[in-house]
């Protein structure tokens, strides 16, 4: 049985080789769901119009780089003129900073659990001394939490999930960014969990905490919702744009169909500039 929170799939450059390495992953279709009790419905459209898309790509709620917002903006103009409806208000009835902190906890009690005693000592006593609302308090209070806490925390992750579930009575997927912003340079000089308190991102030309990276991806992972990353096919700076096609719990197929039919339309994997097409 997986942990909370586990995410595994598979990295393909056609979404019709994804769901094929899917389909390798789950095993043949006696095996499909075994042990769970579960299976993967099938796709909820086969045709890309009749798809309800909405789209949550604003800076409000978590950190967004003006320049990967547009990218997305132009990836909803070319479905509106595919012929889609795009929603670009629609957002679930949940707040996005309790939800936040409902993953943090959740995310960081499961690899606290996993630490050595020194690394787990280490983080504890390093939040124990740290302001409130910080990354290093906010990790130090999840890897320490005990049962009560932690049950609590997957108490509210159920209410997530029926939010999001009556979410997806009205649209198929959403649209979303992957993280703040696109691709940036990897600071490699240190490899230890506490390396992450010290580390910045630029969005917008303003300094951000490294883990807010976590936020986008956080957003549907704290409520096991399923998420095909795309092309945006639009460039920032010259580094390719991905996006979240996300779907409602155990949608899997239903957002690889879309990624699929994108795909028909649109085209397929383009190599950013400079970069081999077999590399």
């Amino acid at each position: 049985m997986q942990p909370e929170l586990s995410v595994a799939g598979p990295l393909a450059r056609s979404a019709v080789d994804l769901e094929l390495l899917l389909d390798t992953v789950l095993g043949p279709p006696e095996f499909e769901g075994a042990g769970t009790g579960f299976h993967l419905p099938l796709p909820r459209l086969g045709d890309l119009k009749s798809f309800r898309v909405a789209a949550w790509n604003d800076a409000k709620s978590f950190p967004l780089d003006s320049s990967y917002a547009a990218a997305i903006d132009a990836l909803v103009d070319d479905l509106r003129r595919l012929g889609v409806h795009v929603d670009t208000e629609a957002r679930p009835a949940i707040d996005p900073s309790e939800s936040y902190s409902v993953y943090i906890q959740t995310l960081f009690g499961i690899i606290g659990a996993g630490l050595p005693p020194s690394a787990r000592a280490s983080i504890i006593g390093a939040g124990r001394g740290a302001p409130a609302g910080s990354y290093q308090r906010r990790v130090s209070d999840a890897v320490r939490q005990g049962l009560p806490e932690y049950f609590n925390a997957a108490e509210q992750r159920q209410k997530l999930l029926r939010a999001w579930r009556a979410f997806f009575v009205d649209y198929d997927v959403l649209l979303c960014p992957i993280t703040p912003t696109v691709a940036f340079p990897h600071d490699i000089a240190r490899t230890d969990l506490a390396a992450q308190f010290d580390r910045s991102i630029v969005v917008d030309g303003r300094s951000v905490p490294y883990m807010d990276n976590l936020m986008w991806p956080g957003l549907v992972t704290v409520a096991n919702l399923p998420a095909t990353a795309i092309p945006t096919r639009h460039l920032v700076g010259g580094l390719p744009a991905g996006v979240q096609v996300v779907g409602p719990y155990l949608g899997d197929r239903t957002t690889l169909k879309f990624a699929q039919l994108l795909e028909r339309e649109l085209g397929g994997f383009v190599p950013p500039p400079g970069l081999s097409p077999t590399a």
